[in-house]
């Protein structure tokens, strides 16, 4: 049995689905649709050039290089993650105007 609450993290809409939280009380509705159209295109546009780029990495270098280049993507990723984890800003329960105060 397929667990349905695991297929965000393989679906085209993921975008969507995890950023979801916090984009309604930071931006307009104008630029949220804008946002969200502009992430899903350089999202799509990915997808296709990876299948290509990472199709001819495993014909010319071989496997292991193209799992080797798919890994430092997560890497880079889990990076990001741990820096936010520890730097980032918690925003339940402030307003507006106290995130936009230098601290």
């Amino acid at each position: 049995m397929i667990n349905r609450s695991q297929d965000v993290w393989r679906s085209p809409r993921a975008t969507t689905a995890l950023s979801s939280r916090c984009r309604p009380q930071l931006f307009p509705t104008h630029l949220r649709a804008t946002g969200i159209g502009a992430s899903v295109a350089v999202g799509r546009t990915g997808a296709i050039l990876g299948q290509i780029v990472l199709g001819e990495l495993a014909l010319n270098f071989g496997l292991w290089t193209a799992f080797g280049l798919l890994a430092s993507f997560w890497l880079i990723g889990a990076v990001a993650g741990a820096i936010w984890w520890v730097r980032g800003i918690e925003a339940r329960g402030l307003t507006l105007e106290a995130l936009a105060q230098p601290s």
